[in-house]
């Protein structure tokens, strides 16, 4: 999996930032493209509607650039589909020769027409939400079919994988099934609940999709259950206890006053960021078309980052912000759940 002299050097840089109170951008969310050849029904920020003007493989290679200066250690690219961007092997290239850690999420389409680009990942994260007929209703018919064929492609040539898994009223049931695959597979599962999608500069629950609460949390407490148990699940147990304590997922996030229930406290603007397809910098997903961002090509990287330092989210239940944040805690726990998992993929 990911080199483990440099998680340990990754480790270090965290706690000498936390020690001289100052925020770098370890980890970065880069969507590379809105264009998507997919209509996921919960796609958080309707990539596929998105008109939004994308910057050319030049300036990307500039934020990179930039990124690799400022501390970055880690680039994640995301979309939209990020294996439809032209020169997406020439950026991935460039990623690699700053020594960045390169990951990159697909709903897999691409995968076997790419293949040799995509063997220059350091992690290729699939998205997979179950059994084939409760991954198609909450995405789009056969393309369970097309994530499959990409799973068995990543383990026949050996390319480090990972599962992302959105929980939805349709796949709460396919827990046991992907923790099945996954031993077969050799691949660890993330899991989330439903992110709220963008409407026109406001954020609503995607209500036909969305489980009632008592519902995520018996799926949450069964996530609990199944990793005692030796479940390939990412994520230390506190991550999803928080979840499992979230009041209400039709609110996705806390952007007032810290609350009074058991949350974990918000680190994202300030260790890790995703920029848009335009160059626009946002704190975290959740944030993307609803946080008055500023753009780093125009306002520079610099005033960029400043800018998020300070955002007013306070918490959300998201399992994959949650881990960032208590991993840029140094929390014990967490980084020794971490330690196992690179112990068993060697």
């Amino acid at each position: 999996m990911i080199n483990l002299a440099k998680n340990c050097h990754f480790l270090w840089d965290i706690l000498n930032a936390r020690l001289s109170g100052r925020y770098i951008p370890f980890a970065v969310q880069f969507s590379i493209t809105s264009k998507c050849n997919s209509r996921c029904n919960y796609c958080y920020a309707k990539y596929f509607e998105r008109t939004l003007p994308e910057l050319d493989t030049a300036r990307i290679k500039k934020i990179v650039s930039g990124l690799a200066r400022f501390g970055t250690k880690r680039l994640s690219l995301v979309g939209g589909e990020p294996l439809v961007k032209k020169d997406i092997s020439q950026i991935i290239d460039f990623i690699k020769k700053k020594n960045l850690e390169c990951a990159l999420t697909s709903n897999g389409y691409l995968v076997p027409n790419l293949l040799e680009t995509v063997k220059k990942l350091d992690l290729l994260v699939l998205s997979l939400d179950g059994r084939e007929e409760n991954h198609d209703a909450n995405r789009e018919k056969g393309s369970w079919k097309k994530v499959m064929t990409a799973l068995k492609l990543a383990y026949e040539y050996h390319i480090p994988l990972q599962i992302s898994t959105v929980l939805t009223k349709h796949n709460l049931n396919d827990l046991e099934w992907l923790a099945n695959l996954g031993r077969r597979y050799k691949f660890w599962i993330s899991f989330t609940p439903l992110i709220n999608q963008s409407d026109n500069d406001k954020k609503i629950p995607l209500y036909k999709l969305l489980p009632i609460n008592e519902q995520y949390r018996r799926a949450f407490q069964k996530i609990i259950s199944m990793k005692r148990k030796g479940a390939p699940f990412l994520y230390h147990e506190k991550i999803y206890r928080a979840a499992l304590n979230w009041p209400d997922f039709k609110i996705d996030r806390v952007t007032t006053s810290e609350p009074e229930f058991y949350h974990i406290k918000c680190l994202a603007g300030k260790y890790s960021a995703i920029i848009d397809s335009n160059g626009d910098l946002y704190p975290c997903p959740q944030l993307v078309d609803v946080f008055k961002a500023k753009n780093i090509i125009k306002d520079g990287l610099v005033d960029a980052w400043k800018y998020i330092n300070n955002n007013n989210c306070k918490a959300c239940f998201s399992p994959c912000s949650n881990n960032l944040s208590l991993i840029f805690s140094l929390d014990f726990g967490v980084l020794q759940d971490l330690w196992k998992s690179y112990r068993l993929n060697q």
